[in-house]
């Protein structure tokens, strides 16, 4: 076991002894629609948006070599590039800024500590047309239309553009 992944491991296990039972509960993934309340506020973990599960059915693999992520997009999926969709989720700014015109729109909110993070085929970059948004925990509806990104040094395979909060 290596220094860091030992830290880490201690680090997790802390965290988890120490950790309010409503977010303990949470290290399973976490189910659509799932919310937990903390500190009196109900916090939603995940969307129950069907559009997820269909963009979960791309499979990733990685080229090594090359130092990307790669997307095969089943044809149900490569029907949605360039055609305007709706879909809801949670903001994860990307700028340190109150307001902004791009951030990531994710499956799971990131709020949650103890939540897996999202695979790459549940995250969205999202590019505004007009106006800004601003970052909340609680779920929000976007439009835009959708390219597919088939090659990835991020890991991001969906964009969305000239999106609107709906």
């Amino acid at each position: 076991m290596t220094f860091l992944y030992r830290r880490t491991f201690l680090a997790g296990f802390a965290a988890a002894a120490f950790a309010p039972p409503a977010l303990a509960q949470t290290r399973r993934p976490p189910k659509p629609g799932e919310t937990v309340v903390i500190d009196g506020k109900t916090v939603h973990l995940t969307v129950p948006d069907q559009t997820w599960k269909l963009l979960n059915s791309t499979k990733v693999t990685s080229d090594r070599k090359k130092g990307v992520m790669l997307a095969a997009f089943p044809e149900p999926v490569k029907a949605l590039d360039g055609k305007p969709m709706q879909i809801a989720g949670f903001i994860l700014p990307l700028e340190a800024t109150p307001q902004f015109e791009r951030f990531l729109l994710t499956k799971t909110n990131f709020a949650c500590g103890f939540c897996p993070p999202p695979l790459p085929t549940e995250v969205i970059e999202v590019k505004l047309g007009r106006g800004k948004a601003k970052a909340t925990l609680d779920p929000v509806k976007v439009r835009g239309r959708l390219e597919l990104v088939a090659s990835s040094e991020e890991s991001v395979f969906y964009r969305l553009h000239d999106a609107a909060m709906a």
